[in-house]
């Protein structure tokens, strides 16, 4: 006599794939930028960018060949994982000397950008 069995957990890895490529790439920069910072002779051969530029590539490659997806730039996708560790490493690392010296000129900008962006979306 058989028996049924029932799945106790499953996983849907068409609604994780996204986010877990994504999460197991930025933890391949941070190990990559920690290799990087820590060694001087890269740093005297090669620019940080360049690193950066040449393993995200590579990245791009390895997910396109070997999970055979396509990932695009999707909004959502940006703003939710891209950005924010942009915006927090560059806030992070910003010397606060030139900050405070150019404050007037951020609040400048700033300001009239924004006032263009409410006259423009608002016509």
């Amino acid at each position: 006599m058989k028996t049924a069995t029932k799945n106790i957990a499953s996983i849907k890895w068409n609604n994780v794939e996204a986010p877990l490529l994504i999460l197991s790439w930025l933890i391949c920069i941070v190990i990559a930028k920690t290799a990087f910072h820590s060694s001087n002779t890269l740093k005297r051969l090669f620019p940080e960018s360049a690193v950066l530029i040449v393993l995200g590539l590579t990245a791009g490659y390895f997910i396109y060949e070997v999970f055979h997806i396509d990932l695009y730039l999707h909004p959502d996708l940006f703003f939710f994982y891209l950005l924010p560790p942009i915006v927090l490493e560059a806030g992070y690392f910003m010397p606060s000397h030139e900050f405070l010296a150019n404050v007037w000129t951020i609040l400048l900008y700033a300001v009239l950008g924004t006032l263009m962006n409410i006259v423009m979306i608002g016509k």
